[in-house]
């Protein structure tokens, strides 16, 4: 690859969903970069790692990525299925909750089979019946996303295509793929509006590093390393930008992580507190009142009666 053009940046900032605040910063710093031939690159890298490691890696090695270590651990929400709603009403308090917090990973393991098992036949046949499965389904998907801050002309002109598009599939496989298409993509549309507008490039960085280690400890240190700055500046421009400490931000993120365990497994909370690396059970209780107003067995006890929320 050449010199970069202000269209491969363009290209860069759709790809990985950066703020469009950033631009300058990026475009700058990568127009900066120093070009070079790949083989150099690649000789520097084997330089850097014995300078930082002290041992020389051949430059095949990084070609091929070597072996794999201290690899972070994947959300466990992800490895996990979900408590599925056994009846129509937890089923759409379901759907409400996880489209209006923009939860899509945790949306595409809501599985539409158990939904029309709950509600039964709606129609004359097996397609008609599924069909109007997919309405209502399109409809609760619609004012949640509403309740989630959607625009309502956008919300309603999306719900109106997909009924035309519900009634237009001729199969019942095509059906099935749609009723997921559908859950995700208001879902999405949510999630992009409560995305923080982050316009500081460090405090980006450390957000989504504390994103991707959410079950492994992470301190302010380690953050300041991924970022590249000392932990006094990036404590600095997290209390300017996040208007908080860099403690406090890693916590509100873990007790979100806890909510949907609280919320979509049968985990204890001793289990659920080691998994996000709390030093003690009680610890975790002590921070997710602090931060939620409400003990986790209170949390937990109060979605199981079908409480609408948070």
């Amino acid at each position: 690859m050449g010199e970069l053009t202000e269209s491969d940046i363009d290209m860069l900032m759709t790809k990985f969903e950066l703020p469009k605040a950033l631009r300058g910063d990026i475009s700058r710093f990568l127009m900066g970069t120093p070009v070079m031939p790949h083989e150099n690159f690649l000789v520097l890298l084997s330089l850097f790692n014995l300078a930082l490691n002290g041992n020389a890696v051949p430059m095949t090695e990084i070609l091929t990525g070597g072996p794999m270590k201290d690899a972070p651990k994947e959300d466990y929400i992800d490895t996990v299925d979900i408590v599925q709603p056994r009846t129509s009403g937890e089923y759409e308090e379901t759907i409400r909750y996880l489209i209006r917090n923009g939860m899509v990973d945790e949306i595409e393991k809501l599985r539409f089979e158990n939904y029309q098992g709950v509600v039964g036949q709606l129609g004359p046949s097996q397609m008609r019946s599924l069909k109007n499965s997919l309405i209502i389904l399109n409809s609760m998907c619609l004012r949640a996303a509403i309740s989630g801050g959607l625009d309502t002309e956008t919300a309603y002109t999306l719900g109106e295509l997909y009924v035309q598009r519900i009634e237009n599939t001729q199969t019942l496989t095509e059906l099935g793929k749609l009723s997921q298409t559908i859950k995700r993509d208001y879902c999405r549309r949510v999630k992009q509006l409560s995305a923080p507008k982050i316009d500081n490039l460090y405090v980006l960085r450390s957000a989504e590093y504390v994103q991707k280690h959410i079950y492994e400890k992470v301190t302010a240190r380690e953050l300041a390393e991924q970022a590249g700055v000392s932990p006094e500046y990036l404590s600095t421009l997290f209390s300017e930008h996040m208007k908080c400490s860099i403690p406090q931000y890693i916590a509100r993120q873990k007790i979100l992580e806890a909510k949907k365990l609280l919320r979509f497994t049968e985990k204890p909370l001793s289990e659920i507190a080691a998994l996000l690396n709390f030093s003690s059970q009680s610890y975790f209780q002590a921070q997710f009142k602090k931060i939620r107003g409400i003990t986790p067995a209170a949390y937990r006890e109060k979605y199981r009666k079908g409480a609408r929320g948070d």
